[in-house]
């Protein structure tokens, strides 16, 4: 990819299981570390210096319960720990390439 440098660290221990480690820098100066499964090559995890509730810190992302929608393997649970707090996403339902009602996109009235 143009504008983004990939370097295979190679293997690495991520939350207490081996992962593939890769070093992440784009041209304008963001990076972070990509950590995949050694098996299957999806994300397990990133981590990442980014902005937290308590300023300034180390971001940890892991990321699993992987399962297939429309073709596209999704992880169903995000866990994200940041400035001493953890905060966890779980995904219900995925629907790709659906219907979208175009009146969500209708400003409400009085804004």
């Amino acid at each position: 990819m143009e504008g983004i440098k990939v370097a295979a660290k190679g293997k690495e221990d991520f939350d207490g299981k081996p992962a593939e480690r890769l070093d992440v820098v784009s041209d304008d100066g963001a990076q972070f570390t990509m950590f995949l499964d050694p098996a299957s090559y999806l994300p397990v995890g990133m981590k990442y210096v980014g902005e937290t509730m308590t300023g300034p810190g180390e971001v940890v992302e892991k990321m699993s319960a992987y399962q297939p929608y429309g073709g596209i393997m999704i992880a169903t649970k995000r866990v994200q720990e940041a400035g001493g707090l953890t905060f966890e996403i779980e995904v219900v339902k995925v629907d790709v390439n659906g219907t979208i009602d175009e009146s969500i996109f209708t400003k409400p009235a009085g804004i």
